[in-house]
């Protein structure tokens, strides 16, 4: 379709070209070099515009963005896997805490207060719980705990109402039963938070601990101790 340049220039050359014939035709007194001069000029434009219309390029109609692809772009869809590793990960966290927080209730312990802070078990009253960092275990009465853990590497310990002292943290099904009954003695990994292979929460006493020995894994520590021949205690998370 032609554009409105294009039609106004076809109109100007007939109109001119017409009027020159006139002139041209008519007696004299118009001047003839006006009708020569019209007719020129109706002939030239009648030209451009030809040439116009053969040699211009057609004009391009601008895309429109597809609502679509613009909402895809604007708001990337996520992985359906990325979405389940994700989901796992917020589920897994949720009932860690809720393992943890009932072993608290369970033990009766509550937070340190700020006074109650850094100071070894053996002069902290009973009934509360902090964060130890693992290398002091072995050493009961003189590990000193906080109200929040320090570090990705610390703890966390149970002071009961007893007096007795537990460090908390996740071993396999089989390391958990055996602890349950007391047929467990030697070196054993306890890990700070859940994995796969070991996903069961338990208390051992601290004056079971002989020794112990940290390795970094994952974002943590895991850590190796050795305990004695004792009944412990443990309960497991829920799959």
């Amino acid at each position: 379709m032609p554009s409105l340049p294009q039609i106004i220039g076809l109109i100007l050359s007939a109109c001119s070209f017409a009027v020159g014939i006139y002139r041209l035709n008519r007696p004299k007194p118009h001047p003839q070099a006006a009708g020569v001069f019209l007719v020129a000029f109706g002939t030239l434009v009648l030209a451009a515009t030809t040439w116009w219309f053969v040699f211009a390029p057609p004009a391009i109609p601008e895309k429109q963005p597809n609502p679509v692809e613009a909402q895809s772009k604007a708001a990337p869809v996520s992985s359906p896997a990325k979405d389940s590793e994700e989901e796992k990960k917020r589920r897994t966290r949720s009932e860690t805490d809720k393992a943890i927080e009932h072993l608290r209730t369970e033990h009766g312990v509550r937070p340190l207060t700020d006074l109650e802070e850094d100071l070894p078990v053996s002069k902290l009253p009973d009934g509360v719980y902090g964060f130890c960092w693992p290398d002091y275990l072995p050493e009961a009465d003189q590990s000193r705990l906080t109200n929040q853990p320090t570090t990705n590497f610390d703890f966390e310990v149970h002071k009961l109402r007893n007096g007795s002292a537990f460090v908390v943290g996740f071993v396999g099904q089989q390391t958990a039963l055996q602890l349950e009954t007391g047929t467990i003695s030697g070196k054993i990994v306890l890990f700070r938070a859940p994995w796969d292979e070991a996903s069961s929460l338990v208390s051992i006493p601290l004056d079971r601990i002989t020794s112990s020995e940290c390795r970094k894994f994952r974002d943590g520590e895991m850590l190796e101790i050795e305990i004695m021949p004792r009944r412990g205690k443990s309960v497991r998370t829920p799959r």
